[in-house]
């Protein structure tokens, strides 16, 4: 054998690089990340993903899974930049003290 961690091939299971440990374990990251309102959700765009682009593998897959969930949040943001540039600009109506 050799040292640890030597050619031994290990798959990094963090989110940020390689495989995830398991599906279950995207679906779960996705929506923590808060891209998806529910598991539900996450689990249907991951598995809807997986279907369409049919990665090669595990590894692929992860980086697909964490692109997308990338773009989902980068949307969100856009879209809460703008409704609070449009709020800001909203002077709120007088109260009349009743």
């Amino acid at each position: 054998m050799g040292q640890a961690g030597d050619a031994q091939h290990v798959i990094d299971v963090t989110p940020l690089n390689g495989a995830f440990e398991s599906p279950e374990i995207a679906i779960k990251w996705g929506f923590e990340q808060g891209a998806f309102t529910s598991i539900d959700v996450s689990s249907i765009a991951y598995h809807a993903i997986k279907n369409e682009r049919k990665p090669k593998n595990a590894i692929e897959m992860a980086q697909m899974w964490r692109d997308e969930v990338s773009k989902l949040l980068a949307e969100k943001k856009s879209i809460q930049s703008a409704s609070d540039d449009f709020l800001s600009g909203i002077t709120p109506p007088a109260t009349t003290g009743k």
